[in-house]
């Protein structure tokens, strides 16, 4: 990395791991406090923390921006919206692999009558939808990104704006729960139900309860802690796999599979 003069510097804390972001442009102070994560708790500028971002964006706009983790280039963007919205999906991920109290699975997440359900899934396969027909049918908020589970086993709420595609088209548009006509959860509860399942417009209503060990091999993919804390993941995992139902099916689409979902739960 090149001397840069860094202007603005953010510290904070979010689930038991300390990052820091600092800047080039102190434009980009506001920017990047709207996308720190749901529980985040502010550090003093001048706070030790054990990961680091740097931000620099192009004085003039005429030269690429340039995100740092550390010393490694992450990416190169010639809009600094696109960057920012990068190191949010970048500081996420950070708390998610190093969190020393939490595992986060990669997965859509309602609540249901006291207890909640888990959708495992990848990025843009859908879970998004799902979640906001979920809230449409009654089920609570937690989050359409990470389920957050502590020790103990319960999921925890990490909520942001819901991001959702119209029908035939990628640009995403950012919804809250509230305009959803939903609510948005903020107790810990139990796990009732981890279903696997993926979109397929010609897939019948088919659920099947896995076996333990097998629902617990699906699971694994998506816990982001497994390369770095592997044993406390497995720890956690197989706890979730101990009490909850894990069951698999195809979908078709979200709308007639929240209320099939929610019956079945």
């Amino acid at each position: 990395m090149k001397n840069i003069t860094y202007t603005g510097r953010i510290n904070f804390e979010a689930y038991g791991v300390t990052i820091g972001v600092q800047v080039s442009d102190t434009n980009a102070i506001d920017k990047i406090k709207k996308i720190l994560p749901f529980n985040s708790r502010p550090l003093s500028a001048d706070a030790e923390t054990e990961y680091t971002f740097s931000l620099i964006w192009g004085e003039d706009g005429t030269r690429e921006d340039v995100l740092y983790r550390e010393d490694e280039e992450v990416a190169r963007r010639i809009d600094p919206e696109r960057l920012v919205a990068l190191l949010d999906t970048c500081i996420r991920m950070t708390i998610g692999e190093f969190a020393p109290h939490h595992i986060f699975i990669h997965a859509g997440v309602v609540g249901w009558k006291g207890e909640a359900l888990i959708f495992p899934a990848k990025s843009y396969s859908g879970k998004t939808t799902l979640v906001a027909e979920l809230i449409k049918h009654g089920a609570e908020y937690y989050s359409d990104e990470y389920a957050v589970i502590d020790e103990s086993g319960l999921v925890h709420p990490y909520p942001k704006d819901l991001s959702l595609r119209k029908e035939g088209e990628f640009q995403q548009t950012d919804r809250s729960v509230e305009e959803l006509g939903g609510v948005q959860a903020i107790q810990p509860i139990p796990v009732r139900l981890v279903f696997l399942t993926e979109f397929d417009p010609e897939a019948d209503w088919d659920p099947k309860i896995l076996p333990r060990g097998q629902g617990l091999m699906q699971l694994l993919p998506h816990a982001l802690g497994l390369r770095y804390n592997p044993e406390f993941v497995f720890k956690l995992l197989n706890l979730i796999a101990e009490r909850a139902i894990i069951a698999s099916s195809k979908r078709g689409e979200a709308s007639d599979f929240a209320s099939r979902i929610l019956h079945f739960a």
